[in-house]
């Protein structure tokens, strides 16, 4: 679905066709960084260092 289409209008789409609530989908992906690829970079960063 999302080959070839920006982030913003595939996940708008997603969201109509899914009959879900608006910004459910950058929501989710601010939640997905937060709780796990920053913790994730924060600890390669850490080993990197050392």
């Amino acid at each position: 679905m999302c080959i070839g289409m920006p982030l913003d209008r595939s996940s708008k789409l997603f969201e109509k066709y899914a009959k879900l609530g608006s910004n459910t989908v950058s929501y989710s992906l601010n939640d997905y960084h937060f709780f796990y690829l920053k913790p994730l970079y924060q600890a390669l960063l850490k080993i990197m260092k050392t």
